[in-house]
């Protein structure tokens, strides 16, 4: 019984997975993706009416949480434990600005060659300019990005220019979960408050504040802590069948709305980001087989970055083409369909180059700085494979 119940269950530190990759979360980064080119297209085709619609929003809406959830599990199973300065933190820097700098201009060039209506940030000025193309617009205001739904890459990058400090801070697990805690309190009066009360225009601009999303980081550092001391891993069934009973009962749950805003405030926003946490770490702990149906979704996870800033480009080439003829289901699908096929191209031919090229940038400096006797770049732990 003993013996069945571990190879159920997987009993295992990494379950045969390598120790830097998690790839079941490369799959639901791949599927979140999905879901919001899906939202958008629902959106601008009026593909999907009433309740359907509903759940289109919701999961195009929390999708984006998600990718913040994996993203403070991914830099925090990485990183735990490890301190970056000095050349280990121009590494990383280096490797995060090559892996998404390079497709986030090729978006803003899409945007000004398809005249893309870019309705949530302000007008375009020399100082917006800069601030995209330094990455660094997160800092003065998330929706000052010139791509849409780049307003998450900025509040991205803002955490990676704090992570060295989160880093120190979760050394004591016990000031992890404080942190956690304390961010979720700062959310508190944007959720339950300030983005109700603006005037309606302004409302979507309250809401991308870096205080509302920053605990969701800190949620998927929480994910990497219990993984890491945790040791069993769940067959992929287990885990599908858990989530079907969730969210079928979430469905249900949840009456039809008209106003998006309703379900990213209040109470549904604290159901919605509880059920985006159980999906993470439900896919944190499951063991995916290898080939068959997964290589479709591992492939889906490689290009979500393409898939994500890429389907409105992608949408707007296409849309000369669809006639009144075409039913909206149609429509949509055919949408999904170049989103697929522009993003593969621009993961190979601009994503895949640009990150290697910046893992051997980062590379390079390690054999330099390491041929030099007196400076020594990482050890044990901090050194990276």
């Amino acid at each position: 019984m003993k013996h069945t119940l571990r190879k159920l269950f997987a009993f295992d530190a990494h379950g045969g997975e390598h120790p830097e990759r998690v790839e079941s979360l490369d799959v639901l980064r791949g599927l979140l993706a999905l879901c919001v080119a899906l939202y958008h297209f629902a959106v601008w085709t009026h593909a999907l009416e009433g309740g359907a619609r509903s759940a289109a929003v919701i999961l195009g809406v929390y999708s984006v949480e998600g990718f913040f959830v994996i993203s403070g599990f991914c830099f925090f199973h990485l990183y735990a434990g490890t301190t970056l300065r000095g050349a280990a933190l121009w590494r990383f820097h280096i490797k995060r600005f090559f892996r998404i700098a390079p497709l986030y201009y090729c978006a803003i060039l899409l945007g000004v060659v398809f005249a893309f209506d870019q309705t949530v940030g302000p007008r375009v000025t020399l100082g917006r300019v800069v601030e995209n193309i330094t990455l660094s617009f997160g800092l003065i205001h998330p929706n000052h990005a010139m791509v849409l739904g780049g307003w998450s890459i900025g509040i991205e990058y803002v955490f990676y220019l704090v992570l060295p400090v989160l880093l120190r801070v979760a050394r004591a697990r016990w000031a992890l979960y404080a942190l956690g805690v304390v961010l979720l309190a700062c959310a508190v009066p944007y959720n339950f408050g300030s983005v109700q009360a603006a005037a309606e225009p302004q409302q979507f601009h309250e809401y991308v504040q870096i205080p509302n999303h920053a605990f969701l980081f800190v949620l998927g550092a929480v994910i990497a802590d219990l993984r890491a001391h945790l040791r069993f891993r769940l067959p992929w069934l287990v885990t599908l069948a858990l989530l079907t009973f969730v969210f079928t009962w979430a469905a249900r749950a949840q009456p039809e709305f008209l106003q998006h805003l309703e379900v990213m405030v209040d109470f549904a926003r604290v159901k919605y980001v509880a059920l985006c946490w159980l999906t993470v770490l439900l896919f944190a702990f499951t063991k995916l087989p290898t080939g068959g149906v997964f290589r479709p979704l591992a492939w889906l996870g490689e290009i979500s970055y393409s898939v994500y800033l890429m389907h409105p480009y992608a949408w707007r080439m296409l849309e000369p083409w669809l006639g009144p003829a075409l039913s909206p289901i149609t429509q949509l699908f055919s949408g999904l369909c170049a989103t697929l096929a522009l993003a593969t191209l621009t993961w190979r031919f601009v994503e895949k180059p640009f990150s290697a090229l910046g893992q051997r940038l980062a590379r390079d400096e390690r054999q330099v700085l390491n041929s030099d006797p007196r400076v020594t770049v990482c050890s044990g732990s901090e050194c990276e494979a």
